[in-house]
């Protein structure tokens, strides 16, 4: 009997002692299972609290779609160009890609600005910078590597969607010295549209008389132009619209300003904004079709007025600077904008006294100035990443109109 006993408690002892062995490899195995799930649970949130890093309230980029950001062209380079610029007396070229500048004309001390259209603009495919410096009008042929004297066909104005078509400016501009201010009134210019391969032939586009006028700008079909009425040694007042086959002026819907208009580069659209002779006042930025039909909203700000509006060169984006002010109408601040035709998207790119100044000739970004005491500095904004890139180009102030981004030849 006590053997049968003895034999049962062996078997319970050896039962267990298996148990407790099989069970010991059981629980190692199970213990690696776990880190996996909490490193997989530290992978997931990390994406999650770096997002708010990548966007800043105070430096907003534009949304973009996914149509958006898979249409863009990726084949060229980027900030791929040339930009012109005015700095010491000299007109230079900015080779975006490379860095490297080079001066085009020089200003010769003793000149004088001519107060009618100074500018500097590249035609479409890059090869020809037109540009009004000292007294005259000039043409760079960067292919052939020569300077051509425009002035014998009248003041350039602008490039009229060609590579190698432009208006011009022909005629009296200037006040005579009179004591009748009515003798004005004999004052009159016309618009013309030649081609620089054969500028001796022109087409005229419009007689304009009634006094001392200036263009502010023409629509690249040449049916439309802003145009602003001057009295001789005296202010000029904001730009009215015209239709220039009939010379008639189109005035804005009851209850809208308008003083400056820029065209789309299809013609059909524009937008417009007032304009105060002397200080500022709140304003709205408009687009509109050139007639003012469908006009819509697209800036308003507190004690805030648009200047300066621009069309990306495939209308899809405008640019403009909004200038704020006191109660005493004295400037604090100048910021840079990009807007859709529609009033959409929105972005405020800087501030700080910034200045939009031109587009890429792809319309991905925009160039724009910030004043930092006697001199201005340059600085490139991607409409695509939000980025922005300091370029060295310094410029003159008040020497925008002499500003330019082209494609390169």
């Amino acid at each position: 009997m006590k053997k049968k006993i003895l034999f049962v408690y062996g078997i319970v002892i050896l039962v267990i002692g298996l148990t407790i062995a099989c069970a010991l490899p059981t629980v190692t195995q199970k213990q690696p299972s776990i880190e996996p799930t909490i490193a997989l649970e530290t992978q997931e949130t990390l994406p999650e609290a770096d997002i708010p890093t990548e966007i800043s309230a105070d430096t907003p980029v534009p949304t973009a779609s996914v149509m958006d950001v898979e249409s863009e062209d990726v084949s060229h380079p980027t900030n791929s160009g040339q930009i012109s610029y005015l700095f010491d007396g000299k007109l230079w070229v900015y080779l975006v890609d490379n860095g490297e500048t080079f001066p085009i004309a020089t200003f010769l001390e003793g000149d004088e600005y001519e107060p009618k259209y100074p500018r500097a603009k590249f035609s479409p495919d890059g090869r020809y910078l037109a540009f009004n410096l000292g007294t005259g009008s000039w043409i760079h042929d960067f292919q052939a590597d020569n300077l051509i004297d425009f002035s014998p066909y009248g003041q350039f104005f602008d490039w009229a969607g060609t590579n190698t078509e432009l208006f011009a400016i022909q005629g009296e501009m200037e006040c005579p010295a009179i004591e009748n201010l009515d003798d004005q009134l004999l004052l009159n210019f016309d618009i013309v549209r030649l081609d620089i391969e054969n500028p001796s032939s022109f087409s005229l586009i419009a007689n304009i008389g009634g006094g001392l006028r200036f263009v502010g700008t023409i629509s690249q079909n040449g049916e439309w132009a802003s145009i602003n009425s001057c009295g001789c040694y005296s202010e000029c007042g904001p730009e009215s619209l015209w239709h220039l086959p009939f010379l008639s002026v189109i005035a804005p819907p009851a209850g809208v300003e308008g003083g400056n208009y820029a065209f789309s580069s299809d013609s059909q659209t524009m937008v417009f904004w007032s304009q105060q002779t002397y200080g500022y006042t709140e304003s709205t930025l408009y687009s509109a079709a050139t007639d003012f039909h469908g006009y819509t909203a697209l800036f308003f700000g507190t004690n805030a007025q648009p200047v300066n509006a621009l069309w990306s060169p495939d209308d899809n984006w405008i640019g403009f600077t909004s200038v704020h002010f006191d109660h005493e109408f004295v400037e604090t601040d100048r910021c840079v904008w990009i807007v859709k035709p529609d009033g959409s998207q929105l972005t405020r790119v800087e501030c700080g006294f910034s200045d939009l100044v031109a587009w890429s000739p792809d319309s991905d970004q925009i160039l724009f100035s910030k004043a930092e005491g006697a001199i201005e500095h340059l600085y490139i904004y991607n409409t695509i990443s939000g980025s922005r890139t300091a370029i060295p180009v310094q410029v003159n102030p008040y020497s925008h109109m002499f500003i330019d981004w082209g494609r390169l030849p």
